[in-house]
């Protein structure tokens, strides 16, 4: 089990890594910019970040919770022996550890469930921009501004709506996991605000949509912050796994 603990931390790394390159690669959001050779392998790039994130999840959850976990070898009670007795203290310990499983952190489980949601909406928004919008540049550049302006078609009203609810899942779920995890064990303090501040701000950025102005650079503050972050939490997480390789 520590061994996937550490796999999923070390995903968890190589995403905030790649989501923190994404916006200082990335051509500009025009016509041209989706020509260009370097819109696809960037956006691929965006693209994996979240899938490797869906893998990390779980373990950054768990690692929020690291505080009220504790190995089971440290907790079991012992026998007695003509020499010792088991202890009030252990008692109590081995007890703290079974309810810490079954009642895990409200702020961490819901920051966690919102975040999951947003990564995975995030990822047809992603997909829209890798394989889609380089074709319509290519072919049908109008249509790329008739979808982003029109109102009441099913399928562009239904994309709109994954995109907006992708925004504030993503945004708020790393907000409050982000804070959740200042009382990790063995990860930076500073890792999990990060997070809480780049996630909105990235997306504060996207939602402009500019050729390289004022929001690009929100774009690229968000994102780093965020990235640096998540690298920095699965590095702490990576280095300590959660559960010990005794269990």
């Amino acid at each position: 089990m520590a061994v996937l603990h550490r796999l999923a931390a070390i995903l968890a790394g190589l995403a905030g890594l790649l989501f923190a390159l994404v916006p200082v690669l990335h051509p500009p959001n025009s016509t041209a910019g989706a020509l260009a050779p370097a819109w696809i392998p960037v956006h691929l790039a965006w693209l994996a970040s979240y899938v490797l994130m869906l893998f990390a999840l779980p373990t950054l959850f768990v690692a929020a919770n690291r505080p009220l976990l504790v190995s089971p070898a440290s907790t079991a009670p012992t026998a007695p022996t003509a020499s010792s007795d088991v202890s009030d203290s252990s008692v109590l310990s081995a007890l703290s550890a079974s309810t810490a499983l079954t009642a895990p952190s409200p702020l961490a489980l819901t920051g966690f469930l919102l975040a999951l949601t947003g990564t995975a909406l995030s990822i047809p928004i992603a997909s829209y921009d890798t394989y889609i919008i380089p074709t319509l540049a290519a072919y049908a550049p109008p249509l790329i501004d008739l979808m982003n302006r029109t109102v009441g078609d099913p399928g562009i009203t239904a994309l709109h709506a994954t995109y907006y609810l992708a925004i504030a899942t993503f945004s708020l779920g790393f907000i409050l996991l982000g804070f959740a995890l200042r009382r990790a064990s063995g990860v930076p303090r500073w890792g999990g605000p990060l997070m809480a501040v780049g996630a909105p701000l990235f997306w504060i950025g996207v939602g402009f949509r500019g050729p390289g102005a004022r929001e690009s650079y929100v774009t690229m503050a968000g994102a780093i912050l965020f990235g640096v972050g998540l690298a920095a939490v699965g590095q702490g997480i990576a280095r300590k796994p959660v559960l010990s390789s005794e269990s």
